[in-house]
């Protein structure tokens, strides 16, 4: 059975990866320099979500402390 994607959704979801990996280094790490640097971007991308989890949902806070 053969699938079929939607022209406008694969353009769309290769916009969103493009701007992704602009951002986000999706490379082979080869130094430290390079291992840093994901680091700090896979921090900022948990931090983000952490951010986006309790607007959606307000309880965890709570579940946290003060």
């Amino acid at each position: 059975m053969e699938t079929l994607i939607d022209r406008a959704l694969v353009d769309t979801i290769t916009s969103h990866f493009r701007s992704l990996t602009s951002l986000v280094p999706l490379s082979p790490i080869r130094s430290e320099q390079d291992y840093d640097k994901a680091v700090a971007v896979l921090n900022q991308l948990l931090d983000a979500a952490l951010r986006m989890n309790i607007m959606h949902w307000p309880i965890l806070p709570r579940c946290w402390g003060p």
